[in-house]
C-alpha cells in the first residue's frame, strides 16, 4: 500500500500534467510552454519511481531513469521511452535554443505523456493513473471529499455533477479561509413584502440596496482573493461556468443557476476542478503566515 506522502507526490505529478494539458490548448506560441510542464511532470514521476523501486545514481540524467527503473521492475519495462526521448530533445531545443515546437508536436507530446502515465503508473505503483487524486493536496477533509466526488463524476462522464461538486467545494473553501465571512441567512421578515403595498418606491429602493450590497461583497471577496494570490481572471471564468452556491446557516449548500446558457463539458469541468485545487493550495499557504502571529509559544 502506498504511503500518504507518495500519494500526495503522485497527486502533484498529475497536477503538473493537468496544467500542461491546459497550456497545450492555448494559442500559439504560448502553447509551447506545455512542453516544459509535460517534461517536468514526467521527470518528477521518474524520480519518484526510482525511489519506489530503490534504484538510482547521483546526478542521473532524464533518460538514465529508464534503465535504472527497468532494473527494478524486471521482467517489465517502462513504456513510451522513445517518445519521451523525443520530448526531452524538444524541451532542450525550446529552453536553451528558443526553438518553438509545432502545434502537431505539442499535440503528439500531450498524447504521449498521457500514454506514459497510463502505462507506467500501474507497473511501478500498482494503481491506475486515473486513480491518482489531486484531492490529496487539499487538507480540509470536507473540501477534499467533495473533490473526490467530482473525480467520481468525471469517471462516469457526469460533468454536471462534477461542476456542482467543485462549485460547492470552492464555496466551502472560501468560507473556511475567510473569503466569505459568514453563512447565508435569509431574512425571515423581508421589508418589501409589506412595504410595497404602502410605498411604491420601496421595492425599487430595496432592489438598489440589494445590488449595492452584492457589489460590495464581490469587491471584498476579490480583494481578499488577491491577497491570497488567486487569479481573478480564472476566478471570473470559474464563476461563469459554475452555479452560485450559498452555504446556509445549517451547513447545507444552496445552488442558484447562473442562467448564462453555458453547458458543462469535460474541458470546462476540468478547468473548474483544477482552479479549486490551485486555490486550496494557495489558501493553505496562507496558514504559514498565520502561524507567525499565533499566541502559542
Amino acid at each position: 500500500m502506498l504511503s500518504e506522502e507518495t500519494m500526495q507526490r503522485l497527486g502533484f505529478v498529475r497536477y503538473l500534467f493537468e496544467v500542461a494539458v491546459e497550456q497545450s490548448r492555448a494559442p500559439d506560441p504560448f502553447a509551447a510552454a506545455s512542453v516544459l510542464s509535460f517534461h517536468d511532470s514526467v521527470e518528477m514521476f521518474l524520480q519518484l519511481a526510482s525511489e519506489q523501486v530503490n534504484r538510482g545514481k547521483q546526478n542521473a540524467a532524464f533518460m538514465d531513469y529508464f534503465e535504472l527503473i527497468d532494473s527494478g521492475i524486471k521482467p517489465l519495462m517502462l513504456g513510451q521511452k522513445e517518445s519521451m526521448r523525443r520530448m526531452n530533445k524538444t524541451r532542450v531545443n525550446l529552453k536553451h535554443y528558443g526553438a518553438i515546437p509545432s502545434r502537431l508536436d505539442i499535440e503528439s507530446f500531450r498524447a504521449a505523456t498521457n500514454n506514459f502515465f497510463e502505462e507506467n503508473t500501474p507497473v511501478v505503483f500498482g494503481v491506475s493513473f486515473s486513480q491518482l487524486s489531486l484531492a490529496h493536496l487539499v487538507r480540509a477533509p470536507e473540501i477534499r471529499s467533495l473533490l473526490v466526488e467530482a473525480e467520481r463524476a468525471f469517471s462516469q462522464r457526469d460533468h454536471d455533477s462534477a461542476i456542482r461538486n467543485v462549485a460547492e467545494a470552492f464555496a466551502r473553501l472560501a468560507y473556511v479561509y475567510g473569503l466569505s465571512t459568514k453563512p447565508h441567512i435569509p431574512d425571515p421578515f423581508p421589508v418589501a413584502g409589506g412595504a410595497r403595498r404602502i410605498d411604491p418606491f420601496a421595492a425599487a429602493n430595496e432592489k438598489a440596496m440589494h445590488n449595492m450590497q452584492r457589489v460590495i461583497h464581490k469587491l471584498e471577496f476579490e480583494v481578499k482573493a488577491m491577497r491570497f494570490g488567486l487569479d481573478l481572471r480564472r476566478l471570473d471564468a470559474f464563476r461563469r461556468l459554475t452555479p452560485s452556491v450559498d452555504i446556509m446557516a445549517n451547513g447545507a449548500a444552496r445552488f442558484t443557476s447562473r442562467r448564462n446558457g453555458i453547458l458543462p463539458n469535460e474541458v470546462r469541468a476540468r478547468f473548474c476542478y483544477q482552479f479549486v485545487v490551485e486555490s486550496a493550495i494557495k489558501l493553505q499557504r496562507g496558514e504559514t503566515f498565520a502561524a507567525l502571529f499565533s499566541v502559542e509559544p
